[in-house]
């Protein structure tokens, strides 16, 4: 029986080009808890959660909120999680600090109208009308 877990999870693995014991052993956790997941035969503890986020190398909360142990959050909500998840991953504070410096330029330059300097919209390539 197919739940919302079972396909998302069916999913991710794909996204992560993942089979179950590959998935299983990234994870450290048996096949068979692995099969009965993506069958829908049984729901996901939140050490199982925990398991299978580090495996993907996702968000614990995401994996908890697939699973129902959260309540869901909005598209915005879970792009903030995802970048503060990347953040987080980055081994080194300098990499930590490039990252938000791009981001901060970014938001200036959102915040100009979306051009640089040379009147370019680096996102679309269109000139400034």
């Amino acid at each position: 029986m197919e739940t919302v877990f079972s396909s998302w999870l069916n999913a991710e693995m794909g996204k992560a080009s993942l089979n179950q014991s590959e998935l299983a052993k990234r994870a450290n956790i048996n096949q068979a808890a692995v099969s009965r997941l993506l069958a829908g035969t049984t729901t996901p503890s939140a050490e199982t959660c925990n398991a299978i986020a580090k495996a993907l190398k996702l968000p614990p909360e995401q994996v908890y909120r697939a699973a129902g142990l959260l309540p869901p959050k909005s598209e915005h909500d879970e792009l903030v999680e995802r970048a503060e998840h990347m953040l987080r991953s980055f081994k080194t504070e300098q990499y930590r600090q490039i990252a938000l410096a791009t981001l901060e330029a970014l938001l200036v330059q959102e915040e100009k109208g979306g051009y640089n300097a040379n009147g370019m919209n680096p996102a679309t390539s269109q000139p400034k009308p």
